[in-house]
Parts: structure tokens; sequence; C-alpha cells
């Protein structure tokens, strides 16, 4: 029974109905998994982001005195921790779909049991830090935002050339960087930086409209995209004049 119960009045929507919850969720949860899987197209990348995502969800759920979820956020981050020691670029292993489908697939998972497990009478501290469960639903929102911008973008930039979807080309951001002349440890750095600016956002824009909040992120992961498109178009002219 791990699904999106509600929206808890963001977007003018409350309790979800049983099957319709249902299927949002396995449908949510398939693209989450597949998106977070292209993500890892450099060295450290998936590794740096579910880390992330995975000591924030710990010391939220520690916040919320749930002691299980924080040792199983905090134990997969340790073990993604340790595997970026070889991971990073230059890589020496790579993590491979068995890792980084795992990894998103957990991730959700947490994300959906934080959104769930969230009460505002779970302790002083986690009251101070997310105000309501509509300000927990986008914080879940915030940390799973950018493996599906990127996923979702590159669908629709393929569909739109009339091939399919799930053709692989080097279209993804993280492309785009190394493109431009962005090194693979610059790369991961800023799209880091703007994983991390998004989820700040959730936070402090908690108590507006949800549709702020979601276009806010938008607004941070477009900024970059764009910067980056400029930067390869710049390139690509120099190298072909």
């Amino acid at each position: 029974d791990i699904r999106f119960q509600s929206f808890y009045g963001a977007f003018g929507v409350n309790e979800l109905p049983y099957w319709v919850s249902m299927v949002f969720t396995t449908l949510a949860c398939t693209l989450f998994i597949n998106v977070f899987n292209f993500i890892d197209g450099i060295d450290g990348l998936a590794g740096y982001t579910a880390v992330i995502y995975l000591v924030l969800l710990a010391g939220l759920f520690a916040a919320m005195n749930d002691s299980s979820l924080a040792c199983i956020s905090l134990s997969l981050a340790g073990a993604t921790i340790g595997l970026l020691v070889y991971n990073t670029a230059p890589a020496k292993i790579y993590m491979g779909d068995t890792g980084s489908m795992v990894l998103g697939f957990t991730i959700f998972l947490l994300v959906v049991l934080f959104i769930l497990n969230y009460s505002g009478a779970g302790g002083l501290l986690v009251s101070q830090i997310i105000h309501s469960r509509q300000g927990a639903l986008m914080l879940g929102a915030a940390m799973l935002f950018y493996p599906v911008y990127d996923g979702l973008r590159v669908f629709a930039l393929r569909m739109s050339k009339g091939i399919s979807p799930f053709n692989a080309d080097r279209s993804h951001l993280h492309y785009y960087m190394l493109d431009a002349g962005i090194t693979h440890p610059a790369a991961v750095g800023l799209i880091s930086v703007a994983n991390m600016l998004t989820i700040l956002l959730a936070w402090l824009l908690q108590d507006q409209n949800a549709v702020v909040c979601i276009l806010s992120f938008f607004v941070v992961q477009s900024i970059l995209l764009v910067a980056v498109f400029r930067l390869r178009q710049s390139k690509i002219r120099q190298g072909n004049p």
C-alpha cells in the first residue's frame, strides 16, 4: 500500500480514488526508474544525485522519529558513496542498469513513504522544517524532479524528430555539457548544485501555491539547460566554421 493517496490540495486535488492512486503510482514509479537510469550516462552523476536525495531523506525520517527508514536511507547512501570512490571520473567501476534502477526504485519508494508518513505532530523539529502535507509533497516532487524533467524533455525531443523516444542519443543535459567542453566532474557538480537549488526552492516556497513551486523547479533546470545549450552551440560553431 505504498502509493500516492492524495495531493493534499495541490492543483486542487485531494484524496485520489483507489484505482487512480494505484495506476498513477505504478506509472510514476516505472517512469522514475527509467529516467533515473538515463542520468547514469556519465561517471558519478547517478551516484551523486542518489546520495543527495538519500542523505536528505535520512535527515527527514530522523526528524520524524522514523529510525527504520532513516537507517535504510543512510545505508543505501553509504553503499553508494562506497561505489563513488571507484565510479567518479575516470571510473574504474560502472554502476550499470542493475545499480541505477535499484537506486531509482528505492528512492521513489522512500519519497512516497516520506509523504505518506509525514505528520506535523511527529515532533517540533519536523513541523518547523515542513509545515504541511502539501509542503511534504512539494519537497518530494523536488527530489524526483531533475531526472523526470530531463527524461521527458528528451522523450519529447526525440518524438518531435520522428524517432523512438527510447533510441539512444546525446540529447541528455549531461551529454550537452560534455559537448560544450565541460569536464565530467564539473558536469556532475553543476547538475548536483541545480538539484540542491530545486530542493531549497521547494522548502522556501512550500507555503505557496503548488503551481508556483513546480514552475520554480522548471525555471532552475531550464536556466541551466539554456546556458549549457548556448555554450554547446558556440562550441560546435567554433569547431565547424
